[in-house]
């Protein structure tokens, strides 16, 4: 009897990856150059399913990561593209390393490659065999000219993947991941299908989820978040007595997001963890203890004074690296004070980090991280007490602004959700950010008087 795997890709998701394909070619940014075409129907059909299956095997009971492009080397080797401001060919320092036994894609082959390769910067490289013979690469005679097959690994570098988590600009440029079609998997029975870093579509829990690009700084989430992020700036500018206006625009959306790229950064921390977690924020002056048991209470207030003080430190970074650049020539003394302000401002910048990361690591005790919006540390392992409102139905956010929802019922989400969704249901002061520890991400926040869930955080953040 002849086994056969199913089909993971019904005719809805093939329509639906080609709308949303052509859409995002519509929406590219003026000046990269336009989306390459959608690979052939049974290219896509073929990595879904070989990538779906794959994430479903296990490397010492844990899922695997990894990355599949669709392209051959030539089509790699000629892609135009941008690093930083300058056009380029070839994608920059991407580095193709070529197999000399071209295989077909199958999930056991997928699967045995995944432990050698670093999801953050390696992808498994396919194309059909018919693609591959054209460029004169040898593809053995017993494979069909539309099979698709594994002709090597693409390595990025870590640059794109430091962008996306939030971590410190300490590279010259980021280069973002091969434009061509793409499947993501960190997550058993999930994947996400990208273009040179920009997600497409996702697939969570057998549903298409919709990108959400800046879910964190756009909609009722950017909302509860912008206030504060806003304050930050403000005290520093009175501090310093300063114009944020004057610097150019790169900076100043970097001073912008300083508040949410903090966030980002201890997300991305949890997500490294894997053990999941759940992260509660409430205003300032909220009475916690109304609705939350803590096995630990806390006051701990200095990542405020944490931010601030990077945030001066790069104002005046700024102003040196200005000085600098209006000089006639570099005095010793001009550049003495430059390189020890960017000592500075590494500095600063790893004290945030491992603040982020402490952080993180609190949400492995059971029970939720609680932070105030000012990022004060509440308390961990804090537990929900309200009875609150009966919650039957939860919405899934269809949209950033979740004016487009989906009811689901909330007894489809384990417990760590079903607790957020209750609290949220209680205050619409509260926001609750939860990581199942399949790496998956979600936020829950009271929007009128539906909970609403936004899911596909996790895609939008790593922009895979």
């Amino acid at each position: 009897m002849s086994t056969a795997m199913f089909s993971v890709a019904p005719k809805e998701l093939l329509e639906r990856i080609a709308d949303d394909w052509q859409r995002a070619a519509s929406e590219r940014r003026k000046g990269l150059p336009p989306m390459p075409a959608l690979p052939p129907r049974s290219a896509i059909e073929q990595i879904l399913e070989a990538a779906f299956w794959a994430s479903m095997r296990t490397e010492e009971k844990r899922f695997l990561s990894f990355r599949v492009a669709y392209c051959t080397p030539r089509e790699l080797a000629t892609a135009e593209d941008f690093v930083g401001e300058r056009r380029i060919i070839g994608g920059g320092e991407r580095e193709a390393l070529e197999f000399s036994d071209i295989v077909p894609l199958s999930p056991m082959r997928l699967g045995s490659l995944c432990p050698a390769l670093d999801f953050r910067q390696a992808l498994v490289a396919c194309s059909t065999a018919e693609a591959l013979r054209a460029e004169d690469i040898f593809v053995p005679d017993a494979i069909e000219p539309q099979r698709i097959v594994i002709w090597g690994i693409i390595d990025t570098g870590l640059s794109w993947w430091e962008h996306t988590n939030a971590e410190p600009r300490r590279r010259v440029h980021r280069r973002p991941p091969p434009d061509c079609f793409t499947v993501s998997s960190r997550q058993a029975g999930t994947f996400d299908i990208s273009c040179r870093g920009r997600v497409v579509l996702s697939v969570r829990e057998g549903l298409i989820v919709p990108p959400l690009p800046d879910t964190l700084r756009s909609g009722p989430i950017g909302e509860f978040f912008g206030e504060p992020a806003q304050r930050l700036v403000d005290e520093v500018a009175e501090d310093l007595g300063i114009d944020w206006s004057t610097l150019d625009d790169e900076t100043r959306r970097d001073v912008e997001r300083f508040y949410g790229r903090f966030i980002e950064r201890m997300l991305a921390s949890m997500r490294e963890l894997r053990d999941g977690g759940a992260v509660i924020f409430v205003p300032d002056d909220f009475d916690a203890e109304k609705l939350l048991l803590f096995k630990f209470r806390t006051n701990a207030s200095s990542t405020w004074s944490l931010l601030k003080e990077s945030l001066r430190t790069l104002r005046h970074s700024v102003d040196v690296a200005d000085r600098a650049f209006a000089a006639d020539s570099i005095s010793r003394e001009m550049f003495l004070d430059f390189a020890v302000t960017r000592q500075l401002r590494v500095q600063s910048d790893d004290r945030l980090r491992d603040r982020a990361t402490l952080l993180a690591s609190l949400t492995r005790v059971d029970g939720s991280l609680v932070l105030s919006k000012s990022l004060e540390l509440v308390g961990f392992g804090a537990e929900v007490i309200t009875g609150g409102p009966r919650v039957v139905d939860v919405c899934r956010a269809l949209d950033v602004q979740a004016n487009a929802v989906e009811p689901l019922p909330m007894m489809r989400f384990g417990t760590r959700h079903r607790s957020a969704f209750r609290l949220c249901a209680h205050s619409p002061e509260v926001l609750a950010i939860v990581l199942s520890s399949d790496g998956g991400m979600r936020v829950v926040r009271r929007v009128g008087e539906r909970v609403v869930v936004w899911n596909g955080l996790d895609a939008s953040a790593l922009g895979l």
